[in-house]
């Protein structure tokens, strides 16, 4: 069975930065060498190590944000509430990207997706009849991509602690099936990508809607069915949820020509990997690869 692992490089790193930041503040986490930060890519590392060890992927990418403006943001209200970062973490990425090459990692990144574009692209890959396909994130929006081959394991307390799901769990987890998800989350919105969805409409009756109805476009083929209160809210805004289904609908189509052989795993460049993480001060990751790999 080919055996594939699809990483949400921005999800993990920037949880990896908030829950050491308070020790970054403290005047911990930097290295010896230049005092440049390092609690995200030390998490982080560690993080992929635990991957490596617990799923042994064949084929293994990590996606990350590119930064640039994608069809999304031709939508002005589209993120526009998210704070910037700490400055902190944007040198953490190049040296994440770096330590993901070493030992063997493909990444990506690209102008006009996002992280969970490339995710969404490479979960749909033909690999062969046998395959089993693991994405590791903490971006809820990844879930529309179960199906019978592809899980999705969503980060609670890094990798220590995540939630599992698959196409015979997914149902009875969220109410809904995988494909829904971007119906359901253009009637009640996303605050994190700032998707307002329909007012009024909250998740009981987002629910009840989608469960009856199948999808945003049956529902508006079919307005006169609805109840009076659902209708007139709907209808109101039918523009506005088309907008938001497209939003939060993840690209799945493999315009690049993408292959499997594109993030096929690399040689694990195990002394390079210790003296990079030595020389920012990395030690415990260092002597975990020194030790386990």
């Amino acid at each position: 069975m080919e055996n594939i692992l699809l990483v949400d490089g921005n999800s993990l790193l920037f949880k990896a930065f908030f829950a050491t930041y308070k020790r970054l503040l403290d005047g911990n986490e930097r290295s010896m060498q230049d005092d440049e930060p390092i609690n995200a890519i030390r998490v982080f590392s560690f993080m992929i190590l635990g991957l490596l060890e617990k799923f042994n992927p064949e084929y293994m990418l990590v996606a990350f944000d590119k930064g640039s403006k994608t069809f999304r943001h031709e939508y002005d209200f589209y993120k526009k509430n998210r704070k910037t970062p700490p400055q902190e973490i944007f040198p953490q990425f190049a040296r994440a990207k770096e330590f993901l090459k070493i030992i063997g990692i493909k990444t990506m990144e690209f102008d006009e997706y996002e992280a969970d574009d490339i995710i969404g692209i490479f979960s749909k890959l033909d690999y062969g009849e046998e395959k089993q396909i693991n994405i590791i994130t903490s971006d809820k929006d990844l879930l529309q991509l179960v199906d019978d081959n592809v899980d999705v394991y969503l980060s609670k307390s890094g990798i220590k602690v995540m939630d599992h799901f698959c196409s015979s769990n997914f149902k009875e987890k969220n109410l809904v099936e995988p494909c829904q998800i971007p119906d359901l989350k253009a009637l009640v919105g996303d605050p994190s990508d700032n998707i307002k969805g329909i007012s009024g409409i909250g998740p009981k009756s987002a629910l009840e809607i989608i469960n009856n109805f199948n999808d945003i476009e049956n529902i508006l083929l079919n307005l006169d069915e609805l109840k009076d209160s659902w209708k007139n809210k709907i209808e109101k805004e039918k523009d506005q949820l088309k907008e938001y289904k497209k939003l939060t609908t993840i690209i799945t189509e493999n315009q690049k020509e993408f292959k499997k052989e594109d993030i096929i795993r690399g040689v694990f460049k195990k002394e390079e990997a210790i003296i990079f993480l030595n020389r920012l001060s990395i030690f415990n990751v260092a002597n975990k690869i020194s030790k386990d790999f």
